[in-house]
């Protein structure tokens, strides 16, 4: 497998195995989408997100372990309220409401940290990709 200059890790110290099981739905072409709050990027970060449109990107775990390559379709903006349904169905979920729990319960410790409030407005940064190789 090629390994990319551009990279999307999945996974962080005391994860659980999280970043690992995301990897694997990935590989097994299951999750074709993720997302995080936008106020938790940079205005750099995003600009970077939204320039990786058609470039292929190393999927890496949290130590930097190479495991997959994708490419990046789309990068959108969706309100946490009513996500776009191509988020919701990539993330590998068949409701908004079961969508919405299983994200906060993963963001919970970034939303405390940072003190962000998930409302229906708050725009959430959605990257839509397909599996290159794996």
């Amino acid at each position: 497998m090629q390994v990319h200059d551009l990279t999307s890790q999945f996974g962080w110290p005391g994860d659980d195995g999280l970043g690992l099981r995301l990897i694997a739905a990935i590989r097994r072409g299951t999750k074709t989408a993720t997302c995080c709050p936008t106020a938790l990027w940079s205005p750099e970060e995003v600009a970077d997100a939204r320039r990786t449109v058609g470039r292929l990107v190393t999927v890496v775990d949290k130590t930097g372990a190479p495991h997959c390559n994708i490419r990046v379709l789309e990068v959108f903006e969706t309100p946490w309220g009513a996500p776009d349904p191509r988020l919701v169905a990539g993330e590998g979920f068949t409701s908004v409401d079961e969508w919405r729990r299983v994200m906060a319960a993963a963001w919970d410790d970034l939303i405390v940290e940072t003190g962000l409030t998930l409302s229906d407005d708050t725009p959430i940064l959605a990257e839509l990709f397909e599996l290159v190789d794996a």
